[in-house]
């Protein structure tokens, strides 16, 4: 049976593999293998927030079956506890990313490169987007969670 461990293995693999290719330091690679992803789904006509939506759950349902199997005994959250940890992280993964930007277009337009800094920050509008749904998301399973 394939566990979560399997599953990290398999993607620092991917990473590590990523790395060679493209020269990412091993803290980047994450984030810059889910951005040239986006430019794939875009080439090839894939949805890639459906995709991330799909993996989303596929994490979820992956970590609450290590949890009723007698997976990781540390993992004590319920199916509710464990979609609201998921929405929070990546909201966390969004904001950074955001704060990211922010502060690159910032710097853009400190020195007098406008046109850089706007589109720098055109970006924002999706990621603080997707950042507010986690949140909905978040709070209306506590919400939902909390009358049950």
């Amino acid at each position: 049976m394939v566990s979560n461990l399997d599953r990290s293995e398999w993607a620092a693999a991917a990473l590590r593999h990523f790395q060679c290719i493209t020269g990412t330091d091993w803290e980047d690679s994450l984030g810059d293998l889910l951005c040239d992803l986006m430019h794939f789904a875009d080439a090839n006509n894939f949805d890639f927030k459906a995709a991330v939506v799909r993996a989303s759950g596929n994490y979820i349902e992956e970590l609450y079956e290590a949890d009723t199997k007698g997976g990781d005994p540390t993992n004590k959250m319920n199916v509710a506890e464990t979609a609201i940890y998921a929405n929070l992280t990546a909201l966390a993964e969004q904001l950074d990313q955001a704060s990211k930007l922010s502060a690159e277009a910032a710097a853009a337009s400190k020195c007098g490169k406008q046109n850089q800094a706007i589109g720098t920050a055109l970006p924002l509008e999706d990621l603080l987007s997707q950042s507010k749904a986690l949140y909905d998301a978040a709070i209306a399973l506590h919400r939902h969670a909390s009358r049950g």
